[in-house]
């Protein structure tokens, strides 16, 4: 099975069929239409990375919560990023992050840690980097350990750096 997306953008660049934009156009409206949750994500991606499209930040938000409100968490942890490093809508971030985060993705989970951070709640943000650790994310490693040293519980800041060192992380080789 070909995504539909997939022969927009080949329509659109006119990859292995005649270049036509208005059937590209048609099939991105299917794609629309029928609910495809990662189809619609790739087209927002296409507008973001202009590939085979011009970039287009407005279409980019558009399909993006399009695919999130079909239920897409890598939508939702991408708009989440958007809205708080963008418009600066830590709100809008926390809602989609959540969203994101509740469905165990773990982008979510760490554009949650950042609303937290631009918020100023660290015992919410600790609370996201804790999930991330337990996850095996790495970035959480040195973040939560650094956390933990600044709180004074050098045993856990200590257990934290002592995982990002076994990862080959450089920070946690550091502290």
């Amino acid at each position: 099975f070909v995504g539909y997306v997939r022969c927009a953008d080949l329509y659109n660049r006119g990859i292995g069929v005649e270049m036509n934009k208005e059937k590209s156009r048609e099939y991105f409206e299917i794609a629309k239409e029928e609910r495809f949750k990662n189809d619609q994500l790739k087209i927002a991606l296409l507008y973001s990375r202009a590939k085979g499209v011009v970039q287009d930040n407005e279409n980019f938000v558009k399909w993006m919560e399009i695919s999130a409100e079909n239920g897409s968490s890598m939508a939702q942890a991408n708009l989440a990023f958007y809205y708080l490093k963008t418009e600066k809508n830590y709100e809008k971030a926390e809602e989609l992050a959540l969203k994101s985060a509740k469905a165990n993705n773990q982008r979510g989970m760490w554009n949650l840690v950042q609303v937290y951070k631009a918020m100023n709640n660290v015992e919410k943000e600790i609370f996201y980097l804790e999930k991330l650790a337990e996850c095996g994310f790495q970035k959480a490693y040195v973040d939560l350990g650094i956390k933990y040293k600044k709180q004074n519980k050098k045993e856990e800041a200590m257990k934290q750096f002592k995982c990002a060192a076994k990862k080959n992380m450089p920070l946690g080789i550091f502290h």
